[in-house]
């Protein structure tokens, strides 16, 4: 506390109380109190205010050029989020959903069978979940076009909307990672043997049947038993005649209906016990023929269901998942290792 601020005030005080002991009454106006205040005001000089340029000055703001920037957006094409997601999404660059479909089923199954570039390092960029940028795709599918031997270059050259089916079956060939597997194709259309008059009628076959009776009807047991790995295509697309209407409309139509038994096929083992092989990802289609449309992928990867559409991940109930698959274009099944007792 500052001594000079209330020095007058304690003088009146004392003043006071020495006026009031020696008897005087002059009162609040009396001369001698008046001498007293006047003598006092010369004696003691007021306190000097503090200088404008001795106060202590405010935190001076931070200049803009100092401040601390926020985060840059990153670039729609890099967005991936490792945080809620095992694996890297894909971008489309210009209908490769079908593209796209088939290396997240390569990179979630088949990894560690690839080891050789450039599918090699795209495969570990997903499976790392390092950002993946159009550019890069794009880069991609240049240089499998440039190194491949086998591919239909058609299928890497154009811009149109391509078969995953046959892109996949290139794949292998050219990077032999599935050397243990069986490629199946499992039609569900089937030519009409009643119809003698045309022959060009087909119907829908009996999907209630199950997945493993359809397959064992095309291939035998034993060569299905030789293999690690299942790739089945559902050929889901045919041809009916008696669709064509007088308008000439497209008499190709499509098998959407559910296909039962598709978690697991069971084959009743040659010399011993039953084989089964487990459902451990498959690709969707959407659109009436493979040309059109829009391809997804489910992949699982330990216990879990992920569904991957080009560069967005998320994760899928295991019943959602089961269901889905009963509408697939493509299915991949391992086998189950046989149980010693």
């Amino acid at each position: 506390m500052s001594i000079n601020k209330h020095y007058p005030t304690v003088c009146m005080v004392l003043f006071s109380l020495c006026f009031h002991m020696i008897g005087c009454r002059c009162g609040k106006r009396s001369p001698c109190r008046k001498l007293f205040l006047k003598q006092l005001k010369e004696k003691v000089p007021p306190a000097a205010p503090t200088p404008v340029s001795q106060k202590v000055p405010s935190a001076a703001p931070t200049p803009v050029s100092q401040k601390v920037p926020s985060a840059a957006p990153t670039p729609v094409n890099q967005r991936v989020s490792c945080i809620t997601q095992p694996f890297a999404g894909l971008p489309n660059v210009g209908n490769t959903c079908y593209m796209n479909a088939v290396l997240q089923v390569v990179a979630a199954l088949y990894a560690d069978a690839v080891n050789k570039d450039p599918l090699r390092d795209l495969i570990n960029r997903i499976n790392k979940c390092e950002p993946l940028t159009a550019e890069y795709m794009r880069s991609f599918k240049k240089e499998l076009y440039n190194q491949s031997n086998k591919f239909n270059k058609l299928l890497l050259k154009s811009n149109e909307q391509e078969d995953c089916y046959e892109f996949f079956q290139n794949l292998t060939e050219d990077f032999l990672f599935f050397q243990s597997g069986l490629i199946a194709q499992v039609p569900l259309i089937l030519f009409d043997q009643k119809c003698q008059d045309d022959p060009g009628v087909m119907k829908p076959v009996d999907l209630n049947v199950g997945l493993s009776k359809l397959l064992c009807d095309e291939y035998s047991a034993k060569k299905i038993a030789q293999s690690d790995q299942l790739c089945i295509r559902l050929d889901r697309s045919g041809h009916d005649t008696n669709r064509i209407s007088e308008s000439n409309s497209n008499s190709n139509f499509r098998i959407n209906s559910a296909m039962q038994g598709t978690e697991c096929i069971t084959l009743n083992g040659l010399d011993g016990p039953n084989i089964t092989y487990n459902l451990s990802g498959f690709i969707g289609h959407g659109g009436t023929n493979p040309n059109s449309g829009h391809y997804i992928a489910y992949v699982k990867r330990g216990e879990k269901w992920y569904h991957a559409n080009d560069a967005q991940v998320s994760e899928a109930k295991n019943t959602a998942a089961i269901k889905a698959s009963q509408n697939a274009y493509m299915l991949f099944y391992t086998k189950e290792a046989a149980k010693t007792s």
